[in-house]
């Protein structure tokens, strides 16, 4: 019995290691596959997705466009459009000012929290930073799943077989073989452990290294409490009253905004992004 439990160790040892290898080698066969960054200087709206996918990019615009005056926020809690000789500087503000130009009355911002998580204005947005080497396809990093279920699935055998090793040992004697067998297993635990922590959390990621580089660049350059402007804005988010327009009112114990700040790729809920 001890030889056997002996031998079922060893090769658990091995279809994890090999189980490891694999899913390591996918999660580098798909970051390779990401084109190189060549440094160029990002427009906010790149920052606000990078930073928090649609629902970031969306507030984003309305705080810009509030900001410069082409958007009004009334006290009702409406918005209404500006007239303004100039042109939209990007096709997201020119979807937003034509949402808000379609109702005379003014929109109610709260209407707006829609545009935050549906619609295909931010599609092509989206493919450029994929293009350039920001965002990861999106999904493709789901694709090292099975490799993943492997390797968790291997390392619940093994928890099994090592408490079923240990039961038999305590219940009738410890042998070398058993010592032996345990230590065997419990590596395999550990192995299997360690790998499905490191990978699994790469699922849930959207920005790419040379992403969360720009991204952590500019939020040091550009801290929440620094005069408001499209970069700030787009890092940070509009400011409160516009925020709670569309969103509701926060929470009083809201937690500080320089203290919950960070860099929305490894926050790992961009919805498409990066941050939120």
């Amino acid at each position: 019995m001890n030889v056997i439990a002996l031998i079922a160790s060893l090769v658990l040892a091995v279809l994890v290691v090999f189980a490891v290898r694999s899913l390591a080698r996918r999660v580098a066969a798909i970051e390779a596959a990401v084109p190189v960054f060549r440094t160029r200087e990002l427009t906010p709206y790149e920052l606000a997705y990078l930073q928090g996918g649609q629902r970031r990019t969306a507030l984003a615009a309305i705080g810009i466009l509030v900001e410069a005056g082409r958007l009004r926020l009334s006290r009702d809690g409406r918005i209404h459009p500006v007239r303004s000789r100039h042109e939209p500087g990007d096709p997201i503000e020119e979807h937003f000012l034509r949402l808000v130009a379609g109702a005379p009355a003014g929109l109610e911002a709260r209407h707006l929290e829609r545009e935050l998580y549906s619609g295909s204005y931010t599609d092509d947005l989206e493919h450029r930073l994929i293009e350039n080497g920001l965002l990861y396809q999106t999904g493709s990093l789901h694709t090292m799943d099975r490799w993943l279920w492997i390797v968790g699935a291997l390392g619940w055998v093994a928890t099994a077989a090592a408490g079923s090793v240990l039961w038999a040992a305590l219940t009738t004697s410890m042998t070398t073989q058993s010592v032996l067998t345990l230590g065997i297993l419990a590596v395999v635990v550990l192995t299997a452990l360690i790998a499905w922590a490191h990978q699994e959390k790469k699922r849930f990621r959207h920005c790419t290294p040379a992403g969360d580089e720009a991204l952590e660049a500019l939020m040091r350059d550009n801290p929440w409490d620094t005069a408001k402007g499209p970069i700030t804005i787009a890092l940070h988010g509009p400011s409160d009253d516009i925020r709670d327009a569309i969103l509701g009112p926060r929470p009083a114990s809201r937690p500080n905004r320089a203290a919950s700040g960070g860099s929305g790729c490894n926050a790992g809920g961009c919805g498409g992004g990066c941050g939120g």
